[in-house]
């Protein structure tokens, strides 16, 4: 602020205030600066200082808005800090011939296809509803996240892909696409694949846990079956999100590296060796896509109706969803693209609806797809 009309010296506020644009007078314009997880119109506590919304957070200081978690994600409460607290998925996830999605009430919806109740969604003791975190429609089976990191899943049991190998402590929870196999992660990040083993699909990069001696603490390769072992289970470690595939499984590490495993008969498994660093992958039947570090959207395995032809006139994408053969996704501008097979008019995005800023996510089923605008 300035203190003196006739011989100004702009002065500086303290460290932990600030003023709100120029030409302030006197050490009075200083307000206190909103703090990490915060936000106002201003920066600053004058204007009322509010903790960030779920599915967004701030690290910094003096913050005017609260960025967005990475698509396909969200937050367990308001007033995160990192990007590291998003987990889960957006409201909706597009399953086999079922969808799933979470009100901002924190009420769990799913509808379609549901012969074996993979869209009868659990309620409490006395027909309660649970508060969820998220909810991932699989092909025949769906799961979620209560906000008590509470991991449950119906519909199809197979193989055990509805018994999650750790009771609580979950950030996420992964089927989509999977036929007979389900992942997820803990809040520490821990990663765990489980269900149908028979194409590798659940041997996540990690180490073999509550396994005999001699197999406990051993990397999970194709030589060491963990998944074979009643009870044992593979546990990998710094994961940022996990994607479950047909017979197959993409990841991205905290480190950006990313990894497919499972089955590549065409190919779906072979990540591009030329980026070194990813934001996120999705696995479908045939084919993977991601999004690289810079934006940038690839796909690779079976091209089949074009699903691995990414649109060229698009610089940067938030995010890239799989299914059975098309794909979509989300630029950083806020629009939505589509490709591949058209069956049942799964490319077909719909027009925004009015007074909408743009989509924020969206989520390919087997032949259908699903989107949240903003």
């Amino acid at each position: 602020p300035c203190n003196n009309e006739w011989a100004c010296t702009c002065l500086p506020c303290t460290s932990d205030t600030g003023t709100d644009g120029e030409g302030n007078e006197g050490v009075g314009a200083c307000e206190a600066k909103c703090q990490q997880g915060q936000y106002s119109a201003t920066g600053l506590v004058g204007a009322g200082c509010l903790p960030c919304p779920k599915g967004t957070y701030m690290g910094g200081i003096k913050a005017k808005q609260c960025p967005r978690c990475p698509a396909g994600t969200t937050t367990q409460a308001t007033g995160s800090v990192e990007m590291f607290q998003c987990f889960g998925s957006p409201a909706l996830s597009a399953g086999g011939f079922h969808s799933c999605g979470v009100l901002r009430s924190g009420e769990g919806a799913c509808w379609g296809y549901d012969v074996f109740g993979q869209a009868g969604v659990p309620t409490a003791e006395g027909g309660a509803p649970y508060e969820w975190l998220s909810i991932d429609a699989g092909s025949f089976h769906s799961c979620g996240i209560t906000v008590d990191g509470v991991a449950m899943c119906w519909g199809q049991e197979y193989a055990g892909k509805t018994i999650p190998p750790v009771p609580d402590n979950w950030g996420s929870v992964y089927c989509s696409k999977g036929y007979h196999h389900t992942c997820g992660l803990s809040t520490t990040r821990k990663a765990y694949c489980w269900g149908d083993s028979e194409y590798n699909q659940t041997s996540i990069p990690g180490l073999c846990q509550n396994a005999p001696f001699g197999v406990q603490g051993r990397p999970c390769t194709f030589d060491v079956d963990c998944a074979s072992i009643p009870g044992a289970f593979c546990e990998g470690q710094d994961w940022l999100s996990l994607s479950p595939g047909q017979f197959h499984t993409c990841g991205v590490q905290l480190t950006g590296e990313a990894h497919c495993w499972g089955s590549n008969s065409y190919g779906q498994s072979d990540v591009p060796a030329d980026v070194p660093r990813w934001r996120v992958l999705s696995a479908g039947h045939y084919h993977s896509c991601g999004v690289t570090e810079a934006g940038e959207g690839r796909c690779w395995g079976s091209s089949v109706y074009g699903a691995t032809d990414v649109p060229q006139d698009v610089p940067v994408w938030s995010s890239i969803s799989v299914g059975r053969f098309h794909s979509c996704g989300v630029t950083a501008t806020g629009g939505a693209r589509c490709w591949g097979s058209n069956q049942d008019g799964a490319i077909e995005v719909p027009a925004l609806a009015a007074g909408s800023t743009g989509w924020h996510a969206i989520t390919c089923g087997l032949f259908h797809s699903c989107a949240v605008d903003g």
